[in-house]
């Protein structure tokens, strides 16, 4: 891991972006995501919101893959982004099978 703050005395130091990145991280692999689809989906989600995507945008898991929520706010008429196969689902159709991440009300 990286991070944007400098070494201090000689140890890796994090900054809350940090935090929140590897926080998610752990949420998926505790769902039961590989780390070959959780390092491809960080890649396109990167590519897709920019720096630190996971602290940044809205991410369900089925326990296999990573979907970007592509409406966070809407209840039914969402969709879902796969980040490595890039296909969309509905929410409501989808999003029962979606595995709970344990997060905040705000994600």
């Amino acid at each position: 891991m990286t991070s944007e703050l400098p070494p201090l005395d000689g140890l890796l130091t994090l900054t809350f972006l940090d935090l929140q990145e590897i926080r998610l991280v752990d949420a998926f692999l505790d769902a039961g995501v590989q780390w070959k689809t959780l390092r491809l989906a960080r890649v396109q989600a990167e590519q897709a919101i920019g720096s630190y995507p996971f602290s940044r945008g809205k991410f369900v898991t089925d326990g296999r893959s990573i979907f970007f929520n592509m409406a966070p706010r809407a209840k039914s008429d969402g969709e879902f982004l796969n980040l490595v196969s890039h296909q969309t689902s509905f929410k409501r159709i989808v999003g029962r099978f979606m595995v709970s991440l344990k997060l905040d009300a705000d994600g």
